[in-house]
């Protein structure tokens, strides 16, 4: 089990956003590719449409809120936040991500109840997220964390037999 873990949110520096980006992007096409949702010959230029439709000005972008993930005893980075408010009352998190190294530590809690306090204080009450349906580990933290399943896509690939 792991130790109860204290998580501050630092806003994150254009830098730091500079890096995230690229490397997310990457990372968003993989995961749509993996879920079957793009083709790997199109994944990238469809992630980085996205990434630049949703976030016209970069860090910058207005209601959009970039944060690293800093460890409250060492001041060491590991991991980062970013949510965007929808509305007054409603706030989305559009990824969530602990560093490799520092999984199953307990920051991924930490780091949620943060973050949720963040958007409280913001004005919103509702906290909404997308989670792919193959990372397991992340559905029993948010499951574990409160969070329920409001929608629900499935596919089935219908494979042609020969013979």
């Amino acid at each position: 089990m792991a130790t109860q873990k204290n998580v501050q949110l630092r806003p994150m520096t254009s830098d730091e956003y500079l890096l995230y980006a690229e490397t997310a992007i990457q990372e968003y096409a993989a995961e749509k590719v993996r879920a079957g949702n793009w083709k790997s010959t199109e994944a990238l230029e469809e992630a980085r449409k996205s990434y630049a439709e949703l976030l016209p000005e970069g860090v910058g972008t207005p209601k959009n809120f970039f944060f690293s993930l800093l460890d409250s005893e060492s001041n060491r980075v590991v991991g980062m936040i970013w949510y965007r408010l929808k509305s007054e009352d409603k706030a989305f998190i559009l990824d969530f991500k602990i560093d490799e190294n520092d999984r199953g530590k307990g920051y991924g809690r930490a780091a949620i109840l943060a973050a949720e306090k963040d958007i409280k204080n913001h004005g919103a009450h509702v906290v909404e997220l997308h989670v792919f349906g193959h990372n397991a580990r992340a559905i029993e933290l948010y499951k574990s964390s409160g969070y329920i399943v409001t929608n629900m896509y499935m596919k089935k690939e219908l494979v042609t037999v020969v013979g």
